[in-house]
């Protein structure tokens, strides 16, 4: 019985250079979509932007008036908040759209956000 799960336990180390590669690949399209996310959300905030995220509202849509962000808190604050939460609301206030009509922009997209914040 012990032999037999030794035996079980047991892999190559090619395996174990594959799975290492795996998880850096995983780990490396999670960093950057957290990195671009924190961009975004800058970028955002400068133009004075509102942001909303995943853990703010329900299934339906709904706010949750006091909703807590997901993951440790500790490890929050040791990598940051773009690796558990995702922005699924963005908004603009009026004065931004005049803003971005004086400034010759047709739309709102990701060339057009450093525009607006260096504009202040």
């Amino acid at each position: 019985m012990h032999h037999r799960l030794c035996k079980l336990l047991q892999f190559r180390l090619g395996t174990l250079l594959l799975a290492v590669t795996l998880f850096g690949v995983w780990l490396g399209i999670q960093v950057n979509r957290a990195n671009r996310q924190k961009r975004a959300v800058a970028a955002i905030e400068a133009a004075r932007g509102n942001l909303q995220y995943d853990f703010q509202r329900d299934k339906t849509g709904n706010q949750i008036p006091s909703a807590e962000p997901p993951g440790p808190k500790w490890l929050r604050m040791l990598i940051g908040d773009n690796y558990f939460q995702k922005v699924t609301v963005v908004g603009f206030s009026t004065e931004f759209y005049g803003r971005r009509k004086e400034l010759g922009l047709s739309k709102i997209d990701d060339d057009g956000l450093p525009i607006i914040s260096s504009a202040r």
